[in-house]
């Protein structure tokens, strides 16, 4: 995985998330994730769903940034999820990938 400040980075087209480099792992130092959008996700306001065991937890994307849960950090894993609504009520859903804990 590639770090520049404590960020992850990813890209999104489509209902695919993809992380810059593979196997999409996290570690203690992880604090935020960074998203490149597709031109077919241009416009859709966008969150990030964090899956913890059973519980969700959504955090607003910003500038294609956002905060990694600390729910989500303590854990050994979780999924991941990218929502995207658009003005005229369209809705688009990434399907879930599985982050794993490193180290």
């Amino acid at each position: 995985m590639i770090f520049h400040n404590n960020t992850i980075t990813c890209f999104v087209t489509e209902d695919k998330i993809t992380p810059e480099a593979e196997p999409f792992v996290y570690y203690n130092s992880s604090k935020h994730l960074k998203f490149k959008f597709a031109n077919d996700w241009r416009g859709y306001r966008t969150i990030a769903s964090f899956f913890v065991k059973e519980k969700e937890y959504a955090m607003l994307i910003q500038n294609g940034r956002c905060q990694i849960p600390k729910e989500a950090l303590e854990s050994g894993y979780f999924r991941l999820s990218i929502i995207g609504l658009y003005r005229d009520g369209t809705r688009k859903e990434t399907k879930k990938i599985l982050v794993i804990k490193e180290g």
